[in-house]
């Protein structure tokens, strides 16, 4: 949990890349729609790239606790992973934040999304991993790879969401899930269904 200030700090940034995007909103910007003086944002925040990397954190464990609130743990293991995709890549294709600082400033924004986004990459990859290695279900190879290949194709459509993959379709979506991508990561005996 982060103190009171530093979560102002991040609420203000957000609204204000938002609003403005990244070239338009300064620190100090950022300090006065905090209502905090810049030398307490500056004991938070070294500049302008920790904070930054510290608001897209701040996105990935909101995105994370989506994905927690969205499963059903008494659910079909199955059921689980096709209600978990269509979770997920809605929440991938739907960060206003991303898109927004894509929009106004790609120079800044697609390197981090792109070559610089390791660590996310990493981050998503663990967490689905330790999901699949969860479910207890015979796995079609190993669950970190798994996890890699679902977090690159949604990645990908959130880099790229033009896609002839049924994304506004909640019940098209969970079929290709089922018949395509849980054949994909369970072993044959139970992805059938």
């Amino acid at each position: 949990m982060l103190d009171p200030y530093t979560e102002r700090i991040l609420a203000a940034a957000r609204r204000l890349l938002l609003e403005f995007g990244l070239k338009r909103t300064s620190l100090a910007d950022v300090a006065r729609e905090a209502e905090v003086s810049e030398a307490t944002l500056y004991r938070r925040f070294a500049g302008r790239d920790e904070l930054l990397q510290t608001l897209f954190a701040r996105e990935t464990r909101a995105f994370v606790a989506q994905l927690d609130a969205a499963d059903d743990p008494h659910a079909d293991p199955v059921d689980r992973i096709v209600a978990a995709w269509v979770t997920f890549v809605h929440a991938t294709t739907r960060q206003e934040l991303a898109y927004r600082l894509i929009r106004t400033d790609p120079d800044v924004a697609m390197p981090m999304l792109t070559t610089g986004c390791g660590p996310s990459l990493a981050f998503g990859r663990d967490y689905i991993s330790s999901r699949l290695v969860a479910s207890g279900l015979p796995l079609n190879g190993d669950a970190v790879q798994l996890a890699e290949l679902l977090v690159r194709i949604a990645h990908s459509l959130f880099l790229t969401p033009e896609s002839s993959l049924p994304l506004d379709d909640d019940a098209a979506m969970a079929a290709f899930a089922r018949t395509s991508l849980v054949r994909l990561v369970i072993a044959p005996e139970w992805a059938i269904a």
